[in-house]
């Protein structure tokens, strides 16, 4: 693993390099209760008490693994990248990815792995991006069900699942498809099993308020 400093020397300029920019406008502060309606908002105040308590006792809190479920446009990546920004704010560690981009950045580093002469830029690049999937304190990993699933990702959204359960870092998944799904749809029991065995589960409810915006709610 990398030390702390070189840690924070890369997350300075990991987001040149990374495929999925993160918002800079999602912070708790920012984060409106008014655009959810009924029991949504009493739902949402909680968990936005929830992720505020989340990130003020990050390394006290048992379980540091949530998945936030439900559909399209009701806050989940909000919520998560409010997380991220809070605990890069304290020095922490975070990567932000969405799901087919997260298995193109390993497929890139595996592929430069296994080259005969491998472009030394492309190396270091793909060598960064994998590490900080690996190894930093909180992986962001938004839309999972919408890649391609294959034998292949299946195995390697399991490694890396593994991997950063057995070193205690913390990982928030978010996905349109509940997590007893997975098993019905692109992914098999495997997966299903950690989900609920190793993360905390939120299920976000409410319409899409990416329309509400629009249509001036």
């Amino acid at each position: 693993g990398w030390c702390p400093c070189r840690k924070q020397a890369v997350q300075s300029i990991l987001p040149v390099y990374l495929p999925d920019p993160m918002d800079r406008e999602a912070t708790f502060s920012a984060f409106n209760l008014n655009l959810f309606e009924g029991e949504a908002r009493a739902v949402m105040a909680d968990y936005l008490q929830m992720a505020q308590i989340y990130t003020g006792h990050f390394d006290r809190i048992r379980d540091r693994n949530l998945f936030f479920t439900g559909t399209t446009g009701t806050g989940k990546t909000f919520l998560m990248q409010s997380i991220g920004h809070r605990l890069m704010d304290e020095g922490r560690s975070v990567v932000y990815v969405t799901a087919p981009n997260l298995f193109d950045i390993i497929m890139r580093y595996k592929r430069q792995q296994l080259s005969y002469r491998p472009d030394p830029e492309l190396l270091e690049e793909a060598e960064m991006l994998y590490n900080a999937i690996y190894g930093w304190d909180l992986l962001l990993l938004d839309d999972l069900g919408t890649e391609m699933a294959t034998q292949d990702t299946i195995a390697q959204l399991i490694t890396l699942l593994d991997a950063r359960q057995n070193r205690k870092l913390a990982t928030i998944i978010a996905s349109n498809q509940a997590h007893h799904k997975f098993s019905e749809t692109k992914y098999d029991n495997r997966i299903t099993s950690r989900l609920r065995g190793n993360f905390l589960i939120y299920p976000f409810m409410g319409s899409d308020l990416r329309l509400t915006s629009k249509e001036g709610r």
